[in-house]
């Protein structure tokens, strides 16, 4: 049984006049707080949209699936103790072919091995390659050709190799050396 002595609390009425004290202010932020918290939200967009534009560098993806896959073409070279070539084919198609040596002239002597596979979402990267001194085969032009040892095959006087993969707004080169080192380089 509740105890009539004791008086129930009566609840405040909520104050709608602004604190009139020092020391005391109204609820909210200040605008240097918004202007340190807009400009904050800017810069990170600002860092976001530029990393997101850079992962959409086609000719970079491409030229990075080549560059892995001429490096493996010349690790089977070397394990299988027989010459391996990539092949630019004309439908921009890169071919990987096997033969007793790359000195092999004849068409028959090469046997299709694989195909190298270029990232399906950049089907607007093309290839071209600048070597001319290189013999053309029947199914393309010879980007390179690695001899058992690991060496690149090239006629006299070239010292390197080339694949330039463009976009429209990138271009990048892979090159390949005498000594068989494969690198990518950005063109301006």
């Amino acid at each position: 049984m509740p105890n009539p002595q004791r008086a129930q609390p009566q609840p405040q009425p909520h104050r709608r006049h602004p604190p009139s004290g020092p020391g005391q202010r109204e609820a909210g932020f200040t605008l240097i707080e918004m202007l340190v918290v807009v400009s904050i939200l800017g810069i990170l967009c600002a860092i976001t949209g530029y990393n997101y534009m850079s992962t959409k560098n086609t000719a970079r993806q491409t030229s990075r699936a080549v560059q892995t896959a001429v490096m493996g073409v010349r690790g089977q070279a070397m394990a299988n103790t027989e010459a391996r070539r990539v092949v630019l084919g004309s439908d921009q198609s890169l071919k990987v072919q096997a033969a007793a040596r790359c000195s092999s002239a004849s068409p028959a002597s090469w046997k299709d091995m694989q195909n190298i596979m270029l990232p399906s979402d950049n089907p607007a990267v093309t290839l071209s390659s600048t070597n001319l001194a290189q013999p053309s085969s029947t199914s393309g032009t010879v980007v390179a050709c690695f001899t058992s040892r690991g060496l690149a095959s090239m006629p006299v006087g070239q010292t390197l190799s080339e694949l330039t993969m463009t976009d429209g707004l990138h271009t990048y080169q892979m090159q390949v050396s005498l000594g068989g080192a494969v690198r990518s380089v950005i063109l301006p």
